[in-house]
């Protein structure tokens, strides 16, 4: 987890990250988008009283006094169906077959259902008092014309769109994704599908953060690998200048061809000193005063996964109008060993599963930051300070969950 300083960083730097404009879009391609309307009702709903059962639609009036031995007898003046209109009113000793949605017709106030009528040469017979209002659904019971349905800032879910469809919202005002340039750095770094020299690595990193960029709501934009080149690295930053937010991997240590810090390009700062050059989120700013956020991730798989789960995630839920939401922490038992071999500050990759309301995790692999395949079915981190040797069977530690986990 971030460190109280980085946090307080963290939560000032989002301060000055806007949301995003809005845009119009059909409610089908509205999942999990960002609703940037107030949705008021421009009718009842429903907008007519209706039936909920099939049966026969009457005045409760004329039920008054009905008993076994002295029934009420209804004259059954026709039918009425879902989507129709009874035509003409019902007189007070009439009755109207009715199925269920279908209007209640003018004259009458409640529905008896089909299995406790009884009908003899068309005229239905009644024994029991039926109340006023039994088996239907008021006009207006479900919404008042004019209320608030969906509030602006609502994140859409099916549950959202049946109800956007039920007030014949075919379109809304969502807020749009995050534009998000993506790149690699470094010169042993190639494209998927290049020719992999000794010493050559494929750009698994940038593919692994653009999907992670997609699953909170962005845009990837998948730029070239930058070579260690400094003008390089410029120029790429300057095309980058259209997007909503700059996401550099690698070139973030201090050796001879780390220089992603050597863009060149004038770094916001915000507030006083606070801001640590080693933080991984600047703003950059061009020659026409242009702002972009820039997030250096370190090169290492695992670390570019957590830094972007911190960084990249809260910077993306601030400018899609969600606000930063809390990171998930489980308490797990641990079910097998994580040896600490390089004693460094790590984050271990664990299987975590629930079992009787326990949570339960698997180390998936040596904590390796530059290791790849324990990554393989991992859905947590498990954090281990450089002092930390190991991790027994049967010990209690706390897993951080990403979003994008299934737990």
């Amino acid at each position: 987890m971030l460190g109280f300083q980085e946090d307080m960083i963290l939560k000032k730097v989002l301060e000055y990250i806007p949301t995003l404009s809005k845009e119009r879009k059909p409610i089908l391609n509205c999942m999990n988008r960002t609703l940037a309307e107030d949705i008021v009702a421009s009718e009842a709903l429903p907008p007519f009283d209706y039936s909920t059962c099939d049966g026969y639609a009457l005045n409760s009036h004329m039920t008054i006094g009905a008993t076994q031995n002295n029934p009420k007898y209804f004259f059954v003046l026709g039918e009425v169906c879902a989507g129709a209109i009874f035509d003409g009113g019902v007189k007070w000793n009439g009755a109207v077959t009715i199925m269920t949605g279908a209007p209640i017709p003018e004259g009458t106030d409640c529905v008896i259902p089909l299995e406790l009528g009884e009908i003899q040469d068309n005229l239905l017979i009644i024994i029991d008092e039926v109340q006023s209002g039994m088996n239907v659904r008021k006009a207006g019971s479900d919404l008042a014309k004019g209320s608030i349905v969906i509030k602006s800032g609502t994140i859409i879910s099916p549950l959202e769109i049946g109800v956007l469809a039920s007030l014949g919202r075919s379109s809304v005002e969502i807020i749009r994704r995050p534009i998000v340039s993506v790149a690699a750095t470094g010169d042993e770094v190639i494209p998927l599908g290049g020719r992999k020299d000794r010493g050559k690595v494929f750009n698994s990193n940038a593919l692994c953060i653009a999907s992670l960029v997609s699953s909170y709501g962005g845009t990837p934009q998948l730029l070239d690998v930058i070579p260690d080149d400094k003008n390089k690295l410029r120029d790429s930053i300057i095309r980058s200048f259209g997007s909503d937010l700059l996401i550099t991997i690698g070139g973030t240590s201090s050796g001879l061809k780390d220089i992603v810090s050597e863009h060149g390009f004038e770094t916001m700062l915000y507030g006083d000193s606070f801001y640590d050059n080693k933080f991984p989120l600047k703003f950059l700013k061009d020659t026409n005063n242009r702002i972009l956020p820039h997030l250096a991730l370190p090169g290492k798989p695992v670390g570019s996964i957590v830094v972007f789960e911190f960084y990249g995630r809260s910077v993306l839920e601030r400018m899609s109008g969600r606000g930063s939401s809390a990171f998930k922490v489980c308490s797990a038992i641990m079910q097998n060993e994580i040896v600490n071999e390089g004693r460094a500050n790590v984050y271990a990759r664990v299987k975590l599963q629930k079992n009787h309301e326990i949570y339960k995790a698997w180390s998936t692999g040596k904590p390796d930051h530059d290791l790849i395949c324990p990554n393989v079915e991992a859905n947590g981190f498990v954090f281990l300070p450089k002092n930390m040797e190991k991790v027994c069977i049967g010990t209690q530690v706390s897993v951080l969950v990403p979003g994008w986990s299934d737990i």
